[in-house]
C-alpha cells in the first residue's frame, strides 16, 4: 500500500509489521494537544537596532520544520493549517511547507500542502491533504503579529514541473500577500542587509517548479544560495560551517526523524542560520533550542 511504499524508501521497512498505532503513539514525544506554552510574541523584545546593518546572512532565525504537520511525519489529520499558526506562536521565523499537486498523474494541479513523496508515475502521500492557499492565508493573517521581523518561507516543490500548479501558487499568493510584502523574484537576500528584509515575505524553494511560480521565489535551497545538509551529517565538516552563504540543518531520515522527535540543536545552533525543529513536539531538544532564542526569535551567529 502507499504507506508502505513510503517506509520502504524511507529506509525503516523492516521495523513496519512491529509498528501498531499504540506503539506509535507510545514511540512518540508529540504533543497532541500542543500544550507547550507559546512564546512567539515576546521574542522580539531585545532586538537591537544595530543588528539592521548585519548581512542576512549572519544570523539565526527560530526554524520550523514541516510546519504544517500537528502530529508525526504521516497518518490522517496530521496536515493542518493551523499548524502555521501554531509554529509562528512559538516564535518562527522560517516557516515550511511541502507542495505538491493534488492529483498530478489524473490532470488535478491545484496546489496542495502534504507529506510524501513525488513520482510523475504515482505520487505517494502520507498524511491528509490540504489546499495550499489556506496555509498562505494563515500566513498573511498571522505571519507579522507583533513584529516586522522577516519571514522566511521555505517550499519542499513536489509538483513535477507542472505548469499549470506553478501559475495556481503564484496567483494564491498574489491574491492573499501584499505587493508591499514582497522582494522582487530572484533575489539573493545573503548579503542584504536585515532593514532591507523587515516585514517581507522571503520565498525559498526547492525542488522542481514552473510556471508563473518560477517568477515569484527568491532564492534555491541550494548553493549559490544556500547550504542544505542533514543533522545526520559531521557539524565538523559540513560545508556552511564557513558561514558564506545561508545554511539550513534538517532532521536526518531516520526514525527519531519519522516520529517527528528534534535532533540536538547544540552543534549546528550557533553556526546554521536555520536549524528546522518539529516544533509540535515537546521534548528537551526543542526546550534547549528555544531556550537559544528566548530572548528574540532571530539572533546574531557566533562570532558576528
Amino acid at each position: 500500500d502507499t504507506f508502505s511504499l513510503f517506509v520502504q524508501h524511507m529506509g525503516f521497512f523492516s521495523f513496519l509489521p512491529c509498528c501498531k498505532s499504540k506503539e506509535v503513539v507510545e514511540h512518540s514525544n508529540v504533543n497532541p494537544q500542543n500544550k507547550m506554552q507559546p512564546a512567539g510574541r515576546q521574542q522580539v523584545k531585545d532586538f537591537r537596532p544595530e543588528w539592521l546593518d548585519q548581512p542576512a546572512k549572519n544570523f539565526r532565525y527560530l526554524t520550523s520544520h514541516n510546519t504544517y504537520l500537528t502530529g508525526l511525519q504521516f497518518g490522517p489529520g496530521s496536515c493542518k493549517p493551523e499548524g502555521v499558526v501554531t509554529a509562528l506562536e512559538k516564535g518562527a521565523r522560517c516557516i515550511e511547507l511541502d507542495v505538491f499537486c493534488a492529483d498530478f498523474q489524473g490532470g488535478d494541479f491545484k496546489p496542495v500542502v502534504t507529506h510524501g513523496i513525488a513520482q510523475e508515475a504515482n505520487d505517494i502521500k502520507v498524511t491528509g491533504a490540504e489546499p495550499f492557499e489556506d496555509f498562505i492565508k494563515m500566513i498573511k493573517n498571522h505571519g507579522w503579529k507583533g513584529t516586522e521581523h522577516p519571514l522566511f518561507l521555505m517550499i519542499e516543490n513536489n509538483t513535477c514541473y507542472s505548469e499549470e500548479c506553478g501559475d495556481a501558487m503564484a496567483e494564491i499568493l498574489k491574491r492573499h500577500i501584499p505587493e508591499n510584502r514582497m522582494l522582487p523574484g530572484k533575489t539573493n537576500v545573503n548579503n542584504m542587509p536585515l532593514r532591507d528584509l523587515m516585514g517581507k515575505l522571503i520565498i525559498i524553494n526547492g525542488h522542481s517548479s514552473n510556471g508563473a511560480w518560477d517568477h515569484v521565489w527568491h532564492m534555491e535551497d541550494v548553493e549559490p544560495y544556500m547550504n542544505n545538509n542533514s543533522a545526520g551529517d559531521d557539524p565538523k565538516t559540513w560545508p556552511g560551517r564557513k558561514g558564506e552563504r545561508m545554511s539550513r540543518i534538517y532532521p536526518a531520515t531516520d526514525m527519531a526523524g519519522h516520529f517527528s522527535r528534534n535532533f540536538d540543536p547544540t552543534p549546528w545552533v550557533g553556526k546554521a542560520n536555520f536549524c528546522a525543529m518539529n516544533l509540535q513536539t515537546e521534548d528537551a531538544n526543542l526546550k534547549k533550542y528555544l531556550k537559544v532564542f528566548e530572548t528574540c526569535n532571530i539572533q546574531l551567529k557566533e562570532g558576528m
